[in-house]
């Protein structure tokens, strides 16, 4: 979606009808910064990926929340 328009396009478009039936998108296979930002910037507040955070055991999320961003 970084690098094709017509893909941006469609992911503005989900997001956007989410939005019109009241519900929230999660993006999935979030792989770089730069795909969380826009993805946030288009209204996506929900998602997951490499990009975010490498999986990792519970008992380490708290740690991690606590350092995040």
């Amino acid at each position: 979606m970084m690098e094709d328009k017509g893909d941006m396009a469609i992911v503005q478009g989900i997001i956007a009808l989410a939005k019109a039936f009241g519900r929230q998108t999660v993006a999935e296979g979030i792989e770089t910064k730069e795909h969380y930002q826009a993805l946030l910037d288009m209204g996506c507040e929900i998602g997951q990926g490499y990009g975010i955070a490498r999986p990792m055991p519970a008992e380490d999320l708290a740690g991690w929340h606590a350092g995040y961003r």
